[in-house]
């Protein structure tokens, strides 16, 4: 009984620790410090992978800091967990675009 009692404060003292970081993370990223909130949703993520939103706001911090590839990994990444959420089709969405705005004459017909 105490080990199941010590899982479950474990598991929820994770969880909080993880929504907080979470929130810290989107809070940087709304004071356009990009590159602070990378860091927090890259420590999130190391704990726990399976993190929609924070492979979003990952994904919308690396397309601010100029990588491109890397933040469509993670906008798919978002789109995989989350596939009923609108907002990471959409962020998702807006990468692709921006990739074939930006795609060579030679790479563009590869991209559809």
């Amino acid at each position: 009984m105490k080990k199941i009692l010590l899982l479950v404060i474990l598991t929820l003292s994770t969880q909080h620790y993880a929504q907080s970081s979470l929130d810290n993370g989107i809070s940087l990223y709304n004071q356009e410090k990009y590159s602070a909130a990378k860091e927090i949703f890259e420590r999130v993520l190391e704990k726990n992978d399976n993190i929609g939103e924070a492979h979003l706001y990952l994904a919308k911090c690396l397309f601010q800091l100029g990588d491109l590839d890397e933040a469509i990994e993670h906008g798919e990444r978002a789109v995989e967990l989350g596939d009923k959420n609108p907002d990471y089709h959409f962020e998702l969405g807006l990468l692709y675009a921006e990739d074939a705005r930006d795609a060579s004459i030679f790479r563009a017909p590869f991209l559809a």
